[in-house]
């Protein structure tokens, strides 16, 4: 996938890379994960800030719904479905899991998007993340400790 700075020349202002503080809710990222069997490389949306800004709450993005692991009816409503004609970001539909928040260390994560932009790879917009939000809230595989956590509830 081309990335805007592969069509400026080298040394352009307009090629320089942006320091990020922090990481908006709704930022999807694509970046290598080891918390998968196997380890591999997979997109995740920022979902929200732990309490004490260490960690970031995220989702993954699977490119199908797998019935192996989504076996039951509750589990499927759990997987909230992206279309690729409505976020660029994507090359084909796919589904956010809201059946499980992922733990990553915000720190870790700024220092790998800091190194290399490109790995934040697109936003969602305010009313498909409001909708993943209220999938998570309603979610019961998830406990409320863990959705207030991050920020979930008004």
């Amino acid at each position: 996938m081309n990335k805007i700075s592969d069509f400026l020349p080298k040394g352009s202002e307009l090629n320089k890379k942006t320091t990020y503080t922090s990481l908006e809710k709704g930022t999807v990222l694509r970046m290598f994960v080891d918390d998968t069997d196997p380890p591999k490389i997979k997109r995740f949306i920022v979902l929200g800030l732990h309490e004490n800004k260490i960690a970031l709450g995220t989702l993954f993005i699977n490119s199908d719904l797998n019935k192996n692991i989504n076996y039951s009816t509750e589990l499927q409503s759990l997987q909230y479905e992206l279309k690729s004609q409505d976020n660029t970001f994507l090359t084909h539909d796919s589904f956010v899991d809201c059946s499980t928040i992922q733990q990553r260390e915000n720190e870790d994560v700024l220092k790998k998007v800091n190194e290399d932009n490109s790995k934040i790879i697109g936003y969602l917009n305010p009313d498909t993340f409001e909708d993943i939000r209220k999938t998570v809230i309603k979610s019961e595989t998830i406990r409320g400790k863990h959705k207030k956590r991050f920020g979930l509830y008004d």
